[in-house]
């Protein structure tokens, strides 16, 4: 997050807007940043207002440090708090579902965000491509990704087997 004038003061969870599309320079009071956790984000997407965070002890119970970067500095600048969302339980908005998302410890974890319409066991492009319930992961050692379902000791795997995989925080894929 990058720093600018303060030109407003929307608060927690309220919607924002980014006048130039830059980070930083936005409707937010102090410690707060606009930000909207889908991918891909530009001038129209719907954007909210969320604390700053540089670790996770910064955020409430229930949410975890989402790491923000800025495109043109090669560095992370800090982070968000956002929510963490349970595939099974969480009620996103409308058109979103749980998405996987970095924290500041370079680990994925879940959050809502806007989903895409690539079935579960079908390739995928990345982000969020992949229709509600599923993830875009790594397949095998070959690079490839797919759709792939998440799962539980409640919501087992109608193929491969129910793993957290490496780098991931808080959620398990059928792989």
């Amino acid at each position: 997050v990058a720093c600018g004038p303060i030109a407003g003061d929307a608060g927690r969870d309220q919607p924002c807007t980014r006048p130039t599309n830059v980070a930083g320079y936005d409707t937010c009071a102090k410690g707060f940043a606009c930000v909207s956790l889908s991918t891909p984000a530009d001038a129209s997407t719907m954007r909210t207002c969320r604390p700053v965070c540089t670790a996770a002890g910064n955020c409430l119970s229930g949410e975890y440090c989402a790491a923000m970067t800025v495109p043109t500095l090669p560095i992370t600048q800090g982070g968000v708090c956002a929510r963490k969302c349970d595939p099974f339980a969480t009620a996103c908005a409308s058109g979103d579902g749980c998405v996987t998302y970095l924290d500041l410890t370079n680990q994925f974890q879940l959050t809502c965000g806007v989903i895409g319409s690539t079935g579960a066991g079908q390739m995928c492009s990345g982000g969020n491509s992949c229709v509600a319930g599923s993830a875009c992961w790594q397949v095998g050692d070959s690079g490839t990704t797919a759709c792939a379902p998440y799962c539980d000791g409640t919501h087992p795997c109608s193929s491969g087997v129910c793993t957290a995989p490496g780098g991931t925080t808080g959620f398990k894929l059928c792989l």
